[in-house]
């Protein structure tokens, strides 16, 4: 490897508000945590591995990734998320990035199902800021 490792924790509390034909029977929580890196030839990887609980169930997910720079601003990556309970099955598929300031990310992604009970396709936007 070529650096220090990174991580992050990620920690989603939901709380059963709003009205009764929207609102949650149970309260929703997830965590989470990365750690990411680089290899000598400078692409990054990451691996995730989280567990969620909320009205459709529980389960973990495990995705590991691998990122290419292109400049200092943008980048792109593929990933492959492997899933339990009511996160099962195997998705892969890959994204974007964009860095305009060095604690700002912002990103998109699309995943193809091709295992288990996961979704046809799943997709998804992003925003990560940094506190340092």
């Amino acid at each position: 490897m070529a650096g220090d490792l990174d991580w992050a924790l990620l920690a989603q509390y939901g709380l059963r508000t709003g009205s009764a034909e929207l609102r949650p029977q149970r309260r929703a929580y997830s965590l989470g945590a990365t750690v990411a890196g680089e290899t000598a030839t400078g692409r990054g990887f990451s691996v995730f591995s989280g567990y969620a609980r909320d009205d459709t169930g529980r389960g973990w997910q495990l995705a590991p990734s691998l990122e290419w720079h292109a400049g200092d601003a943008f980048g792109s990556y593929v990933e492959a998320v492997l899933g339990s309970g009511n996160e099962r099955g195997l998705r892969a598929g890959g994204g974007m990035t964009w860095q305009p300031r060095s604690t700002v990310q912002l990103d998109v992604s699309l995943l193809r199902g091709i295992g288990g009970d996961a979704p046809d396709w799943t997709g998804g936007v992003g925003l990560s800021v940094g506190l340092r």
